[in-house]
C-alpha cells in the first residue's frame, strides 16, 4: 500500500482529523494533507511524532527506516538549551 494511504488510515485509526494531527504536531494543515495526498514528506521530526501520535512504527507507515532526531536540523518545540536554562535562572 502507498505511503500516503497507510498515514490517512493510521489518523482515521486514531479518528483525528487533520487539523487535529497539525495541531499536535505544530504544523499547519495543508501540510498533513500534502503527506496523506503524496505531495510531500514528513520530515524526520514529524515522522518521530506521527508515530508517537499515532503509535504505530514508521515501517506501518511505509517508512523502511525509523528515523533519528540526528537526521532533523528541527529542534523539538518542547526542548531549550542550555543557553535559555541560564537566562530563566538569572
Amino acid at each position: 500500500m502507498e505511503r500516503a494511504q497507510l498515514l490517512k488510515e493510521a489518523r482515521l485509526k486514531k479518528r483525528l482529523t487533520r487539523e487535529q494531527v497539525a495541531e499536535r504536531l505544530g504544523v499547519d494543515p495543508t501540510t498533513v494533507t500534502r503527506w496523506e495526498n503524496g505531495g510531500s514528506t514528513p520530515q524526520p521530526i514529524n515522522l518521530l511524532n506521527l508515530c508517537e501520535l499515532y503509535r504505530i512504527t514508521p515501517q506501518k507507515l511505509g517508512f523502511d527506516e525509523a528515523p533519528s532526531m540526528e537526521d532533523s536540523p528541527v529542534v523539538p518545540q518542547n526542548a531549550t538549551t542550555s543557553d535559555e536554562d541560564d537566562h530563566h535562572n538569572t
